[in-house]
This record gives structure tokens, C-alpha cells and sequence, in this order.
């Protein structure tokens, strides 16, 4: 099971699999890491495997280990294509999911 959260969350699933969309900031300059900014503001360190061999942008969604506030151990990442994503609607979806104790009983 995957659970989908925003930077906030990130401490309540921690050691467990998590994805999560956010807005490509920048890369470490190693390409080690990678940060993105979660739909609730909050500025989320994404830690990889291998080094980032590709050019990203926009939207990206994240897939990986929650590490708490020090990020995600990312397994795998998306590039997300759409610029029109809406990342507000998201964090509304991911909340109220998360309200919820068991949303797909």
C-alpha cells in the first residue's frame, strides 16, 4: 500500500511508501537529490538511488520511503507533462483522504 501525502504528512507515514506530486525546484549539484515544493508549500528533499540523468521541470510526482522532514527516499519519479496540474485540488483530495480512517473499505 502507497499512501498519497503532502510535505505535512510526511512525519504521520514515516518509514512507509508514499507518493507525492510537487513542483520540480531544483537538483543537488552531486544529482543525488532533488527538491520539489509538496502542494502545501512545504520544500521536500527527494534523496535517489542513482544520480539524475535527465533534465527536469514542472510538475514531478515522487514515489518512495518517507524519511519524516528530512524527505523521501525516492524509489521512482514521474515527469508529469501537464503544466496545468492543479496542485491545490490535490492537496485537498490527499487531506480529506487522510481524514478519513479507512477511505477504501
Amino acid at each position: 500500500m502507497r499512501y498519497a501525502v503532502n510535505g505535512s504528512m510526511l512525519i504521520k507515514y514515516m518509514d512507509q511508501s508514499v507518493s507525492l506530486m510537487g513542483r520540480f525546484i531544483r537538483a543537488s549539484p552531486d544529482g543525488r537529490s532533488f527538491s520539489v515544493q509538496a502542494p502545501d508549500d512545504l520544500v521536500v528533499n527527494c534523496t535517489l538511488g542513482d544520480v539524475l540523468t535527465e533534465d527536469l521541470s514542472g510538475h514531478v510526482m515522487v514515489v518512495g520511503k518517507s524519511r519524516g522532514k528530512h524527505g523521501i527516499e525516492c524509489d521512482e519519479f514521474f515527469q508529469i507533462p501537464s503544466e496545468k496540474f492543479d496542485l491545490e485540488t490535490y492537496n485537498q483530495a490527499v487531506s480529506i483522504i487522510d481524514s478519513i480512517p479507512n477511505p477504501w473499505r
